[in-house]
C-alpha cells in the first residue's frame, strides 16, 4: 500500500538507506573479525549472505546510475515512455533467462553482472528508440535535444560494438560458452540501432 502524504520516503529511498547500512555491517563485520585486508576480502567472498548483501549493493548502484543517466540523457520520462518500458522489460527478462537456462552450467557471477549489464544497455536503446519516434513527429527541435540524442547513440553503439567484440573473443578463446547468448544480444541491439538511426 502506497502512503499519498506529501512526506511519504519513496521505496528506492528505503531501499538504498537499508541497504547501504546492510553492506556497511558486513564490510565492517569482516574487517573487525580480520585484521588483514585481503583475508577480511576472502571472508566476503566466501560468505553467501555477504556475497547476496554485496550484489544487493551492486544492483542500488546500477539502478541510480541508471535513473542518473536517464536524467542526464532524456530528462524527464513520459508515461508513454515508462510503460513501454515496462512492458519490454518483462519480455526481455523472460527470453533472457530461458536463453541463459540452456546453458544453466555455466551460469555464475559474472554472467550474472554480464546479464544486469545488457538489460541495462537494452533499456537504453529502447528509451532512445522512443525518443527518437517522438522527435519526429515534432515540428521543432532543441538543439540540445538533438545532441543529447547524438551522443547517447554514440555511446550505445560503441558499448555494442565492443561487447560484441568481447563475446566474439571469449568464444574464439574458449569454445561454445555462455558469451554466445551476449554476443546474439549485443548483435541484435546494433541491428535495432542501425534500423533506429
Amino acid at each position: 500500500m502506497t502512503d499519498a502524504s506529501p512526506r511519504a520516503i519513496p521505496r528506492l529511498a528505503v531501499y538504498g538507506i537499508s541497504t547501504t547500512l546492510l553492506t556497511a555491517g558486513v564490510v565492517a563485520s569482516a574487517f573487525a573479525q580480520h585484521e588483514y585486508f585481503y583475508t577480511a576480502c576472502v571472508q566476503l567472498a566466501q560468505s553467501g549472505a555477504a556475497m547476496m548483501v554485496l550484489a544487493n549493493m551492486g544492483l542500488l548502484l546500477t539502478i541510480l546510475l541508471g535513473k542518473a543517466l536517464v536524467r542526464v540523457f532524456f530528462g524527464r520520462l513520459r508515461a508513454a515512455e515508462v510503460e513501454r518500458l515496462y512492458e519490454q522489460g518483462w519480455l526481455a527478462v523472460t527470453e533472457t533467462c530461458l536463453a541463459l537456462a540452456v546453458l544453466r552450467d555455466e551460469f555464475d557471477a559474472v554472467t550474472l553482472t554480464l546479464f544486469v549489464f545488457l538489460l541495462f544497455c537494452k533499456v537504453f536503446h529502447w528509451l532512445l528508440e522512443y525518443r527518437v519516434g517522438f522527435m519526429e513527429q515534432q515540428a521543432r527541435l532543441s538543439v540540445v535535444l538533438v545532441a543529447r540524442m547524438a551522443v547517447l547513440s554514440l555511446l550505445l553503439a560503441a558499448v555494442d560494438c565492443l561487447m560484441l567484440a568481447y563475446a566474439v573473443s571469449n568464444t574464439r578463446q574458449y569454445g561454445a560458452t555462455m558469451m554466445i547468448v551476449f554476443g546474439f544480444e549485443y548483435a541484435l541491439l546494433l541491428v535495432c540501432f542501425a534500423a533506429t538511426a
